[in-house]
């Protein structure tokens, strides 16, 4: 072998006979939110020191908050919660100092848009699959099955404000 050439540095473990490799997960995203990294493979989600499996998560919430006081905004938020029922990650990307609203706003959809193919897609195709077997699924206090939706528990606000209105008259 020539000096010149560029050592290889890779290892190789032998395989074991009838042995299977296991794909790595693929690498979907991996954003820094005020020098936390979250990292989002096909498999996993991890938030800093927080783990989960995307088939695990039961359920996400997402959304956009802003306060202001005589039209000056004091506080935002740009959060994403994910819960498997056990944990929850929560992630909050207007956090840091001097992070300009660009750069919080684009980490946050960068995040969505990989979510939605890692976590959103896969929790959707089981409430499918669900309602498609007829064991169905519930969503807060309805139920979703193949004979409909289904409350748990008393009337909705519509159902309460058409009562209280037909009872004013």
């Amino acid at each position: 072998r020539s000096m010149d050439a560029p050592a290889d540095t890779r290892v190789v473990a032998p395989m074991m006979p009838g042995a299977q490799r296991v794909p790595a997960a693929a690498l979907l995203a991996r954003i820094d939110v005020a020098g936390t990294p979250l990292v989002v493979t096909d498999d996993e989600v991890a938030f800093g020191a927080q783990k989960m499996k995307c088939d695990d998560v039961i359920a996400i919430r997402y959304g956009v908050y802003k306060h202001y006081i005589n039209g000056i905004r004091d506080s935002q938020s740009y959060a994403i919660w994910l819960t498997d029922g056990r944990s929850t990650i929560s992630v909050e990307f207007a956090k840091g100092l001097f992070v300009r609203s660009s750069t919080v706003e684009s980490r946050y959809q960068e995040a969505l848009k990989v979510l939605y193919s890692a976590v959103m897609v896969p929790l959707i195709q089981s409430l499918l699959t669900n309602l498609d077997k007829g064991t169905g699924f519930c969503i807060g206090d309805v139920t979703f099955d193949k004979a409909g939706l289904h409350r748990k528990a008393g009337l909705g606000s519509i159902q309460k404000g058409l009562l209280g209105a037909w009872a004013s008259i």
